[in-house]
């Protein structure tokens, strides 16, 4: 019974240890991270926090919103960065979402062109 015990408080305590982001509070977390003037692209912080750590159908959303800034260099008066930037920003995120699951991304791709 102790041994269920501990084994119950540990798991707890691995999951418990996560703040929740989920569906469109993530994906406007994720925006404002690669908007922000002192975004700098780390390919291991961006995939564990935005796509490792949301479930999958919040994980497709933030794939989708990427693939849609890269591909489109859209013009958004929230985003306070030139298009251009803003896309390529994107697409390195893209990428490193592609090294996690290319066909994801690859099904957001599409839709976003």
């Amino acid at each position: 019974m102790e041994y269920a015990r501990a084994h119950l408080a540990a798991a707890l305590e691995a999951v418990l240890i996560h703040p929740p982001s989920q569906g469109r509070k993530i994906v406007d977390s994720f925006l404002k991270h690669v908007v922000d003037p002192g975004f700098v692209y780390d390919t291991e912080y961006l995939t564990h926090t935005f796509f490792e750590r949301v479930r999958p159908s919040a994980r497709a959303k933030v794939v989708e919103a990427t693939a849609k800034f890269a591909v489109l260099a859209i013009e958004d008066p929230a985003i306070k960065i030139k298009p251009e930037k803003f896309a390529d920003r994107m697409a390195k995120c893209l990428r490193s979402f592609a090294a996690r699951d290319a066909d994801l991304v690859n099904r957001s791709s599409h839709l976003a062109g």
